[in-house]
């Protein structure tokens, strides 16, 4: 089960889950968060993170975002990753988004 309060929806292999949106946790006392199942299977991933990811910015001002997101999603779960995808990967996901 999984519920949305407030953070960006999870992706499942790549792919955002479809849940419904919701106020944050804690903004009224008598907030309701709709349930949802998901099934994992061995071998998937699942991405859960929180606005400041896709907010985060490099030096230069480039913002990291949902396409970037999307990308390393893809990128991680993808097996025995040649070494040009994984340096690739590394500079997707370190220093070149962050200050």
């Amino acid at each position: 089960m999984i519920a949305c309060a407030g953070h960006p929806a999870p992706f499942l292999n790549g792919s955002e889950l479809p849940l419904p949106g919701a106020l944050p946790l804690g903004i009224t006392p008598n907030a309701s968060y709709k349930e949802s199942a998901i099934s994992l299977q061995a071998g998937d991933h699942l991405s859960l993170y929180t606005d400041g990811l896709l907010e985060a910015r490099s030096a230069s001002g480039e913002i990291y975002g949902f396409d970037r997101l999307r990308i390393s999603s893809l990128l991680s779960r993808t097996p025995r990753r040649p070494p040009k995808l994984r340096l690739l990967l590394a500079r997707m996901t370190t220093s070149p988004c962050l200050p």
